[in-house]
């Protein structure tokens, strides 16, 4: 029996980058539903007024740094922040650890996209 990600999982994407939103939307499995957002700003309502099962979040943007708005997303709903990851082109030595004491998963957006799939599709079955 083969792990699958159960249908109709929601993740949210927000990034000011538009082609890293498009690869995610594209890249994911059809049974996983992706919504996009291209700023913090937006991105933050999204996640208060819809129901995601994982947020994946860019730290470089434009507005609102994405550390920021997960530190807002803690103040909101403390359970969401174990469903965060954020994203980054900046070498992980300088982010990773930042998102794990804010309590967030860390994806590198420079790996191949068939790991960056697999990682999403490990933290949506882990959590």
């Amino acid at each position: 029996m083969t792990n699958k990600v159960p249908a109709k999982w929601r993740v949210l994407v927000i990034d000011d980058d538009p082609d890293f939103r498009l690869l995610l939307e594209t890249a994911l499995p059809k049974d996983i539903v992706v919504e996009t957002s291209s700023s913090g700003e937006e991105g933050l309502e999204a996640a208060r007024y819809g129901k995601f099962d994982l947020i994946i979040m860019d730290v470089m943007m434009p507005g609102i740094h994405g550390f920021h708005a997960l530190e807002r997303l803690k103040n909101d709903n403390k359970e969401i922040v174990s469903r965060i990851m954020v994203t980054s082109n900046l070498p992980p030595d300088q982010v990773e650890v930042q998102a794990a004491e804010a309590g967030a998963g860390y994806l590198n957006k420079d790996i191949p996209i068939k790991s960056l799939v697999a990682k999403v599709q490990q933290t949506l079955l882990t959590h």
